[in-house]
């Protein structure tokens, strides 16, 4: 995704940058912005550390995904509210990920990285009983998915 590249390579730091970004971007999208823009929008703003944008940017998108689709973005949502230090809401979003997923479809590829973001976050609230169980299920999930965490979401989670 050229616009996570640019991001990487510093060319999307600052906020005026951001901003015309997310306002060009919704110029050119007819009918407003698409899902898959706001997504976009809230990954840029996400790793930027923008965190109320990136949130307010997943929280738009909602009403216009599918379950799979949303199942993901109910877990970014739960991840941000943990990197602002809100784990019991990030842990209600994270819990309503997973039972979209489950309902939906398991077998999905995304289980397992949701599964490990609650994982982290109960781990992260002391409930080391649920982390663990959580984990190895994930972790099964995964194998069988054949799934796997990249080194970035593994730096990113890492923060929380």
């Amino acid at each position: 995704n050229l616009a996570l590249i640019y991001l990487a390579q510093g060319k999307l730091s600052g906020r005026r940058t951001r901003t015309s970004l997310s306002s060009g971007i919704g110029r050119s999208v007819p009918y407003g912005r698409g899902r898959r823009t706001h997504v976009l929008l809230a990954q840029i703003h996400f790793q930027a550390g923008d965190y109320t944008q990136a949130q307010l940017e997943l929280e738009a998108a909602l009403p216009k995904l599918n379950d799979i689709e949303r199942s993901t973005e109910l877990s970014d949502l739960g991840m941000i509210l943990a990197s602002r230090g809100d784990l019991a809401e990030a842990r209600k979003w994270l819990e309503a990920s997973v039972a979209v997923r489950e309902q939906a479809d398991a077998s999905a590829p995304g289980l397992g990285r949701i599964l490990a973001n609650l994982a982290l976050v109960c781990f992260r609230q002391g409930d080391l009983a649920r982390a663990r169980s959580l984990h190895q299920k994930d972790i099964r999930h995964m194998e069988t998915a054949g799934e796997f965490m990249s080194r970035w979401h593994w730096q990113n989670t890492v923060r929380c």
